[in-house]
């Protein structure tokens, strides 16, 4: 292999050649990469970003570039690859030089060996670029790091600048060793918090909001990520055909001094404004289908074989195989079939589910809507809990022992600072009172629909951008109002690859939000 390293440890500031003859792709992305702070080894100061390079055959060489720990932040930093690579060939994805193909979650960019300017002892290599998520697995440090904030009992006001996060940072991590519930190891918790800003932001505004919350301090903290502490097991009973492993959904539990229990469910976004959490995101379609509970079985049937026959058009356009060897796949574990569709080029498809082609789309746009009421009721048992006042958790409830909340956080860091708000907060049996008199259709009706404010993948023309999902709103219309008042927002979409399927994703509306202005602030 050529010494490109050497030559990058001399050129760290190498920029792009204005002659392509003189340019190479390898060595001004990799400087690229190092402009945008990724290291070419695991930098244990910065966990998140760096790159390795493995040779996966003999033509082609794995760049894998490790990003951030949350999803958005790993897709943000692919469309950032995306429009690097764009701008230095001045082409948008073009045969024969760089091409977006499906492998894994989040799919690949090829580059051609023509113009990869990468060559090693088996000659020039194509290069595909892969992308990762960095950040110890299941772990969710704002879980853990709110606990730890509680525990240290301060509250704080925003902004904070970078370095009084350092030193709220350095005292969390000291107390997290308290926070119980850890049967992993814990030095991957410890380092996913360092210099984690993001997470430090919502953590701190949750943690506000607890402080006000569990009047008189807390003696005992418990995170449920990992396992369910003997002292807490009582609160997370098992429930029958509920469908769910814990049906206790809290992230954290946290003892008061006074004696009693508090579990909070915990969320995040970034700004007031912004976005509300996902709620839900389960397959739209297949097995684990979260219709399942929704469609009879012959319509769960008419989803699946509008799937099959979508991909098997596809195949049949873009590949030697005939409709009776693709149909033949089908049969029994069906894994070569999709397959088969992993090695199409990702384009190909991603033309096909924004076209009216789209069967498989039209037929769960279709579903959803003729099973409302089922569709409405599961939607918000699965998202919301609102089984629980029937269940033997209400034993619990009822005695004042444990009170459960949904505590969104709300924070982010700036270029130089953290700043956060007060956390949104609401007690369960609000929650479930302001959902039941919603499917009760006390005041009001309650309905999904197909959204009217946004093009489903289906009905985008050729040359239009779009995106390829389908979009429904669920609607609460209130009594005497001709006002379609949209409480929750639902996608349909794939995420990254095309062989799995299809998402539910759910967000509530700052409409759903007003919904609880009843109560008043929640403060328990």
């Amino acid at each position: 292999m050529k010494d490109y390293r050497q030559f990058l440890n001399e050129n760290s500031n190498r920029t792009i050649f204005e002659n392509e003859s003189d340019s190479n792709f390898y060595l001004d992305f990799i400087s690229w990469l190092g402009k945008n702070g990724y290291t070419s080894s695991y930098d244990s100061k910065n966990p998140t970003k760096h790159w390795t390079e493995a040779e996966v055959s003999g033509a082609t060489t794995k760049i894998v570039v490790t990003t951030l720990r949350d999803k958005p932040d790993r897709s943000e930093a692919k469309e950032a690859i995306k429009i690097f690579i764009q701008e230095y060939f001045n082409t948008p994805a073009s045969e024969g030089i760089w091409k977006e193909k499906t492998s894994g979650t989040m799919g690949k960019i090829f580059i051609s060996k023509n113009v990869s300017g990468l060559e090693k002892s088996k000659g020039p290599q194509n290069i595909d670029i892969y992308f990762k998520s960095k950040g110890g697995g299941t772990i969710d440090v704002q879980e853990v790091l709110t606990a730890a904030l509680v525990l240290i009992g301060n509250t704080y006001n925003s902004p904070l600048s970078i370095e009084q996060a350092d030193e709220i940072l350095l005292e969390a991590q000291k107390q997290f060793s308290k926070v119980k519930g850890q049967v992993k190891d814990s030095s991957k918790i410890l380092e996913a918090a360092k210099m984690n800003y993001a997470d430090l932001a919502p953590s701190i505004s949750s943690s506000n909001k607890i402080l006000q919350i569990i009047k008189g301090g807390v003696s005992e903290a418990y995170w449920t990520g990992q396992t369910w502490h003997k002292d807490i097991i009582f609160l997370n009973p098992p429930i029958p055909g509920s469908g769910f492993k814990n049906y206790n959904s809290s992230d954290i539990i946290l003892k008061g001094k006074n004696g009693k229990f508090y579990g909070f469910s915990l969320k995040k976004k970034k700004s007031i404004a912004g976005i509300n959490p996902t709620l839900i995101n389960k397959p739209a379609s297949g097995n684990d289908s979260f219709l399942k509970e929704v469609l009879k079985p012959s319509e769960l049937k008419s989803i699946e074989e509008s799937r099959e026959n979508f991909f098997i058009d596809i195949l049949l356009e873009h590949t030697t195989k005939t409709e009776k060897e693709l149909k033949g796949m089908l049969k029994g574990k069906k894994s070569k079939f999709w397959k088969e569709v992993g090695q199409l080029e990702k384009e190909n498809i991603t033309k096909k589910i924004k076209s009216k082609n789209n069967i498989f789309f039209k037929e769960l746009a279709k579903k959803v809507p003729e099973n409302g009421p089922e569709f409405l009721k599961n939607f918000f048992e699965k998202s919301f809990k609102t089984k629980l006042k029937t269940d033997v958790l209400l034993d619990a409830l009822e005695s004042n022992d444990f009170d459960f909340y949904l505590n969104t956080g709300i924070g982010t860091k700036t270029k130089n600072q953290i700043v956060f708000s007060p956390a949104k907060n609401q007690k369960l049996e609000n929650t479930i009172t302001v959902i039941q008199d919603m499917i009760d259709s006390k005041g009001g009706n309650l309905e999904v629909v197909l959204s009217e404010s946004k093009t489903q993948a289906y009905d985008i023309s050729d040359g239009e951008v779009g995106a390829g999902k389908i979009f429904f709103d669920i609607n609460f219309n209130k009594e005497g109002e001709s006002e379609k008042n949209t409480i929750v927002s639902l996608e349909v979409r794939y995420k990254g690859s095309y062989t799995p399927n299809p998402q539910f994703q759910a967000y509530t509306t700052n409409t759903f939000d007003e919904l609880f202005s009843r109560f008043g602030e929640d403060l328990g």
